[in-house]
């Protein structure tokens, strides 16, 4: 008894001194160590199990050993007690072994509180003898670990906590898809509320736009005839009516004499109708400039063709006027002439005219010096890709030259009375309007006196037309009396700034905005955030409604696209699946999927088994005890060999049956004991 544990001795000898040795325990008992420390009840077909067997210092196995043998002795009716024999001590020895290993496996997956409620019952069962059939059987069926499900005790209570698990894991996760539909949701819902307010600043910037240009500035495309350039000049003038004098400048630039013959007599007869509808007009015709590539002797045939032209229409050719030109920001090479020929003109049916008694550039003969445009700064070249020619250098002078000349022709008339307007009608403008562009950036910051301008384009129109456009919305938009405040989305570049701005989720169609379709299925329905992009939509089809054709496809003035946006809708309608929508497929526990087969196919590996039921519906899932995390990749086949594609017909054997299918739609998500319906 040396290597028996002192507390073990102890109740050992209490057990025999009540209940007497001959009754209690044989000899032999004792005699071969049962109580021994480092003792093993493993041998046979339980010698797997000599670890989880073996009495060790803590005492645990034989302190709940002495326990059993003491408890199994008197339970036992007084005339059936015998004394125990080495071989019986022996499998309730291996019994309180096992139990104790699985108690404590038990113990390890079992929630503190969950193990505490149980392990009484647990003892009890055990102390009265009912594990003792599971508890050998597995000893020598398994092999450590042992499957705790084996044990009809432990059974209901491990089941319990896997539904728990499976509850919390099942609530976890419903809890994690909550929270990326909300974070899903939320990002949509910043980028879509900079979408609402950059259409309502678009919206309203377009609105001043056109506001602005309704009563400051009127563009005429001549590109067919100039036949209406006039009416069209007369409608914009009769807002002004009620104004005390309109004072009017009449623009005629062939710096680069037009190579459209027919043009430029209709330019020179318009210049000649509007001269004589009234005194206070004046004709300013910028004579041809000599450049390389033209010569003397076309210059000057130019220029009596023009003087012909103009004598015929009833125009005064007296007031010659010389501009000059300075080049402020140009180098030495810079060698454009200094200089130009002008002709001011006034009508003969007047007598007298306010320009041609006060204006100094008038009476003195010459104009300037007008500061010229830099080479470099130069519209419609870039650098050493395309460098202007000859023609170009000398038709582009910059809008700060042409305003120059404006203010020379008005330099000596009377101060003009508040009710007084003034108009400025470009003829025969140049490339890029510049006498447009000038006037357009002096009524915008208000330098001087308002002069409304009236151009009539015969080449470029729309550039011309858009450009106008972005100064003005970009003076508004720099404006923070009239515009929104700053703190908004970023501005879009100033080529686009008046057209279509940049979007993150809306979309651009023939023009205007549209909401995709794709953001309607984004989320289930059954989900808040659906609700919510429902309500998004109702919000936009209130501020941006449908026109009434829009049915009709024909716009030839409206872009099909917008830069940088894919245009789903121009393919019939149908818009690409969105890869970051949420599914939620129907789920089937594996043992309630009854439903007849006509092919199915078990798992292999890490691959999901699939089934085709008699109405020929899918389903794939897994049919395993343990979970299946699935990576992407083929559906069918697995890499197997290859498909032969023939047609069956009236074929049984659907185990070879040929499987198609229209489109990959889904994103299948496994879980334990679950099938999915596609």
């Amino acid at each position: 008894m040396t290597t028996v544990k002192k507390e073990v001795t102890e109740r050992l000898s209490e057990a025999v001194r009540a209940r007497g040795m001959l009754k209690f325990l044989h000899h032999d008992v004792i005699s071969k160590g049962l109580f021994s420390t480092n003792f093993t009840s493993a041998s046979g077909e339980s010698e797997s199990w000599k670890d989880q067997l073996r009495n060790r210092e803590d005492g645990q196995l034989v302190d709940a050993f002495v326990t059993r043998l003491i408890g199994d002795f008197d339970k036992s009716a007084k005339s059936l007690r015998k004394a125990i024999t080495f071989k019986e001590a022996v499998i309730i020895h291996q019994s309180t072994g096992c139990f104790l290993h699985f108690l404590k496996a038990f113990q390890q997956m079992a929630p503190a509180s969950f193990f505490d409620e149980s392990k009484e019952n647990l003892l009890n069962q055990f102390n009265q003898g009912f594990l003792d059939p599971d508890l050998c059987h597995i000893l020598t069926l398994q092999v450590p670990p042992g499957d705790i499900k084996s044990v009809a005790a432990f059974r209901p209570l491990v089941a319990k906590i896997d539904a728990n698990l499976r509850t919390e894991k099942e609530e976890k996760e419903a809890r994690l898809a909550q929270d990326l539909r909300q974070a899903d949701y939320n990002a949509l819902h910043a980028k879509l509320t900079a979408d609402f307010e950059l259409l309502e600043m678009s919206r309203k910037g377009k609105e001043f736009v056109d506001q602005w240009m309704a009563t400051h500035c009127l563009l005429v495309d001549c590109s067919e005839n100039m036949t209406s350039a006039v009416q069209s000049f007369l409608k914009f003038k009769e807002q002004f009516r009620q104004a005390t004098d309109q004072y009017i400048i009449c623009f005629l630039d062939t710096t680069v004499f037009p190579a459209n013959g027919p043009h430029l007599q209709a330019a020179v007869q318009t210049l000649t109708t509007l001269l004589s509808m009234s005194s206070n007009m004046i004709g300013f015709v910028l004579y041809p400039q000599f450049q390389s590539q033209t010569t003397a002797n076309a210059l000057v045939k130019h220029k009596h063709l023009l003087d012909n032209s103009l004598v015929k229409g009833g125009v005064t050719l007296v007031n010659h006027v010389q501009v000059l030109f300075s080049k402020p920001d140009s180098t030495a090479r810079d060698n454009r002439p200094l200089s130009q020929p002008a002709m001011a003109c006034f009508h003969t049916h007047f007598a007298q005219n306010e320009f041609q008694q006060k204006s100094v550039a008038v009476r003195q003969g010459k104009l300037g010096p007008c500061p010229l445009l830099r080479i470099a700064d130069f519209l419609g070249y870039d650098g050493d890709l395309a460098k202007p020619g000859a023609s170009a250098r000398v038709e582009q002078k910059g809008p700060a030259c042409y305003a120059a000349m404006i203010d020379g022709l008005l330099e000596g008339l009377d101060k003009f009375a508040d009710s007084d307007k003034l108009l400025f009608v470009d003829v025969l403008p140049n490339r890029f309007a510049e006498c447009g562009r000038a006037l357009i950036d002096r009524n915008l910051k208000e330098s001087g006196k308002t002069i409304h301008y009236c151009g009539f384009l015969l080449n470029d129109f729309q550039t011309n037309l858009g450009a106008f456009k972005t100064m003005i919305y970009n003076a508004w938009d720099q404006d923070p009396l009239k515009s929104p405040p700053k703190e908004r989305p970023q501005r879009l570049a100033a080529e686009r700034a008046a057209a279509a701005p940049d979007l993150q989720i809306l979309a651009w169609s023939n023009g205007r905005p549209i909401f995709p379709a794709a953001l309607l299925t984004r989320f289930t329905e059954a989900s808040p955030e659906f609700q919510k992009i429902q309500d998004w939509k109702k919000r936009f089809d209130l501020e941006h409604p449908a026109p009434l054709n829009s049915g009709n496809a024909s716009q030839p003035n409206a872009p099909a696209r917008a830069g940088g946006h894919c245009d789903f809708q121009v393919d019939s309608g149908r818009m690409p699946l969105d890869i970051l929508r949420c599914i939620e497929l129907p789920a089937i526990a594996a043992s309630d999927f009854t439903s007849p087969r006509r092919a199915e196919c078990a798992m292999v590996g890490k691959k999901p088994a699939i089934a085709i039921t008699q109405d020929f519906s899918l389903f794939i899932g897994n049919t395993s005890d343990a979970e299946l995390a699935l990576d992407a990749g083929e559906l069918f086949g697995f890499g197997r060999g290859t498909f032969d594609q023939k047609e069956i017909r009236h074929s049984t054997n659907f185990s070879k049956l040929l499987l198609r299918l229209s489109q990959d739609a889904f994103n299948v998500f496994d879980s334990k004991f679950q099938f999915y319906v596609l």
